[in-house]
This record gives structure tokens, C-alpha cells and sequence, in this order.
């Protein structure tokens, strides 16, 4: 049928705007990279049957049949590249969300560990909670409000206060201070933890733990 387009009309090689060229522009655009085995490059295929069935079928002398299906095929192209544009904004969504939590974790860890370092004197279970479920809520504090906002500092001055908490306590002020400030502290650990997923026994569990970790440092005191 193209050659039969070009004896008929010789602007067929002098016009690139000519139907028929657009028509096998398109059909050529739609052609290249095509994975035949993907859900896009069977659409295609269908489409190219399609289009390339109504010329052979169809085509008689009447070039208005190549203009109508060169603006198909164009229709059919946008879509696709509407559809394609779609699933890489989509990607890269999930790449950049992915990227901030990864980096709400490396800085809610460092955090962490800076006040750990040098400190073995942290008992264990204080030191196992700072490590996972409160570098959890330092991280969720970091995508959710940002760093140095007021949810990221006061998780890290309860981290800060538990720490001291848990510090042998031998002057008297210190000791007082430590029981008048249990339940402000107690209170800010639960939040944490609600906020890191922690399940209610868990957190039973680490605080029964505190409570032995406070008389421990009263009595090395």
C-alpha cells in the first residue's frame, strides 16, 4: 500500500508531513525498544495488527485513510507515554521516600550511638531499647517534623535524661533529683516507644528493667 501511495502522489517524498510518512513514523516510534513480552509492548503489537490490518484491508486511493490513522496512532502514543511518565514519577516517589527514611535511620543511630560510646557503664537494657525501638522514634521524629525541630529534641533529652537516670547517683541532690524526676521521664519513655511500635508488654518489660536499673545506680552511689 506505501508504494502504491507513492506512484500515486509524489509528495510522498517530498512532504515529510505527507500521511502516509506520518503513519510509518509513528508505527516506527511505537516499534523501537518494544519488549514484546511486557503488558506496554503487547498493547503495541495489538495496536500495530490493528492499524496495519485497516491499510491493507482498506487502502484504495483514499490517502485520508493514512491521516486518520497517523492521528491513532499518535493518540495511542500519548497515552502510552502518559501512562510511562506516570510510573516514574510513581518510582520515584518510592525511591526519594525511601532515601529519607534511610536517612532519618543513619541519623537518629548516630545520635544514639555518640551517647553510648565510651559509656559501658549503660546496662543493658537501656543500652538494647536505645539501639532499636528509640533510634525507631528518633528516626519517625526526623520524617515527620525534621531534624532539630521540637518532637527530634525532646526524644533526644529523654535519651539524654535516661541516661543520666541510670548513672551511679552518689550525692544526695542527684538521688532526689532522680526520684522526682521518674515520672516525667517514664511518661516521655512510654510516648517513644508508642511512637517506635513497641507493643505494651514489651514496654512494661524495659520499664520493670528501669526500675532495677534506678535502685542499681542508687546503690552504687
Amino acid at each position: 500500500p506505501v508504494l502504491k501511495v507513492a506512484l500515486l502522489d509524489r509528495a510522498f517524498f517530498s512532504s515529510r508531513a505527507h500521511p502516509a510518512r506520518s503513519l510509518l513514523d509513528r508505527l516506527a516510534r511505537a516499534a523501537i525498544g518494544l519488549d514484546e513480552t511486557s503488558a506496554r509492548g503487547e498493547a503495541t503489537l495489538a495496536k500495530l495488527g490493528h492499524v496495519v490490518g485497516r491499510v491493507l484491508a482498506e487502502f484504495d486511493d483514499d490517502l485520508g485513510l493514512f491521516a486518520e490513522l497517523a492521528t491513532e496512532m499518535e493518540a495511542f502514543l500519548a497515552r502510552q507515554d502518559e501512562a510511562e511518565e506516570a510510573i516514574v514519577a510513581r518510582t520515584s516517589r518510592l525511591v526519594e521516600e525511601r532515601e529519607r527514611r534511610e536517612i532519618a535511620r543513619i541519623l537518629a543511630e548516630d545520635e544514639v550511638a555518640r551517647r553510648l560510646e565510651g559509656r559501658d557503664w549503660v546496662p543493658g537494657a537501656v543500652r538494647a531499647m536505645l539501639e532499636d525501638p528509640w533510634v525507631r522514634s528518633l528516626a519517625r521524629d526526623h520524617l515527620e517534623h525534621g531534624e532539630g525541630s521540637a518532637p527530634w529534641s525532646a526524644t533526644i533529652a529523654t535519651m539524654d535524661e535516661l541516661l543520666w537516670s541510670v548513672q551511679p547517683k552518689a550525692r544526695a541532690e542527684d538521688r532526689r533529683r532522680l526520684v522526682a524526676g521518674i515520672p516525667a521521664l517514664v511518661a516521655s519513655l512510654q510516648a517513644g516507644l508508642e511512637r517506635a511500635g513497641v507493643e505494651e508488654a514489651m514496654r512494661e518489660a524495659f520499664l520493670g528493667a528501669l526500675v532495677d536499673c534506678h535502685a542499681e545506680a542508687v546503690k552504687a552511689g
